[in-house]
């Protein structure tokens, strides 16, 4: 997979802006700022402020669920109409059980290896950006584990389980793609510096009282 991705000294040398691409980027952040020096003052005058994200709720309109199976008629684990609103409300679902502890044991130790196995090279990153990952301290699975969902079949089982397809479906729609997949590593040493900061801040506070 990694073969058709291009070095990136050769991409940043094909990419490089034109003078004349440098000269219309520098006067369009000319006319911004202008722009920019000229709309202040008005703003202040008349105590309005300039926000392009300001009330976009309100065009947005209310989420509505758009799948058809409800558990009242499928059964199985789609979700009852009241399920379904009480979603809509708080935008949470669960918690339920997906595997079992076994299970979820011998999936996170496949992973493992799967990752210290470079996922058999079929990474969405060229070895350049590899090398930078492994350099700076952030090589984890986080970034080597992006779609990997579709290529091995223990993972892939999970993201079609029916305990999490099909409450989807009663809320996304009958008919699911899934775009991507990825890996959060919650990773024990982070845990514990995380973990000394809190006790040095409440230290901290408690000596300041």
């Amino acid at each position: 997979m990694t073969d058709c991705y291009e070095n990136l000294d050769s991409y940043w040398t094909k990419t490089k802006l034109s003078t004349t691409q440098n000269i219309k980027i520098h006067c369009t952040a000319i006319i911004i700022t202008v722009l920019k020096l000229i709309l202040k003052p008005i703003r202040i005058l008349f105590n309005k402020s300039f926000d392009l994200l300001a009330n976009t709720n309100d065009y947005l309109g209310d989420f509505e669920a758009l799948g058809s199976k409800r558990k009242e008629e499928f059964g199985e684990n789609y979700l009852t109409e009241s399920e379904i609103q009480q979603f809509l409300k708080s935008g949470i679902h669960g918690p339920f059980r997906v595997l079992a502890t076994d299970e979820a044991e011998d999936l996170a130790n496949d992973s493992d290896t799967l990752f210290h196995d470079n996922f058999h090279k079929t990474t969405a990153f060229g070895d350049d950006i590899l090398n930078s990952l492994k350099v700076s301290g952030n090589y984890s699975i986080n970034y080597l584990g992006f779609f990997q969902g579709s290529k091995y079949r223990k993972i892939w089982d999970v993201l079609v389980h029916p305990k999490i397809a099909q409450p989807l479906q009663s809320i996304l729609g009958d008919d699911l793609l899934c775009w991507r997949s990825q890996f959060f590593e919650k990773n024990q040493n982070k845990k514990e510096h995380f973990g000394i900061k809190l006790a040095l801040l409440e230290n901290l506070i408690q000596n300041q009282n």
